[in-house]
């Protein structure tokens, strides 16, 4: 992937090494140091990261990780470090779409989030991902075990619901 994408109404500005994330993720007021750890390691030069610039400004992280192209899978995430800027990182997270499917040929995108993240399950149900499983107390952050919601899109649905010119329901870039 590029090293710099200009999107509609952002800029993705790929990441090269653990250092720029930390840097993104101590913009965050409240963020679980524990949680931020297990989301750094997902990075390694294997992966694709990419920062989230809105207005000359970075606005949050996304992330296609975990790529299985045997298996054609690999897993999406995303984070912002204000929720007023949700529509940038859908727009992100689309283009990951696009490029998983399109460039990478995988047949299945996931993800998983703490089950009262409310804010994320905003964010997957309006990309149209799939609920397909509950993971009870599965993570201990902070003395407390969290249960964790598990995410799937399939290419015969992104076909579908962003390709399929006869029964378009959604853009890829709509908010």
């Amino acid at each position: 992937m590029k090293e710099k994408i200009e999107l509609n109404n952002i800029s993705l500005d790929k990441i090269m090494n653990k250092s720029e994330i930390v840097e993104i993720y101590n913009k965050k007021q409240g963020e679980k140091l524990d949680l931020i750890d297990r989301r750094i390691d997902i990075f390694n030069d294997k992966n694709v990261a990419y920062r989230i610039v809105s207005k000359e400004e970075t606005v949050g992280i996304a992330l296609l990780y975990n790529i299985d192209k045997d298996n054609r899978n690999a897993k999406i995430d995303g984070f912002i470090i204000d929720e007023k800027n949700k529509a940038e990182l859908r727009e992100a997270l689309c283009h990951l779409m696009k490029y998983a499917f399109e460039e990478l040929l995988l047949h299945k995108i996931s993800t998983n989030y703490i089950s009262l993240n409310y804010f994320n399950e905003y964010i997957w149900n309006n990309l149209r991902f799939v609920y397909e499983g509950h993971l009870r107390d599965s993570v201990f952050l902070n003395e407390k075990y969290y249960s964790v919601e598990l995410k799937g899109f399939l290419c015969h649905e992104y076909k579908r619901f962003y390709l399929d010119e006869e029964h378009v329901r959604y853009t890829i870039f709509e908010t």
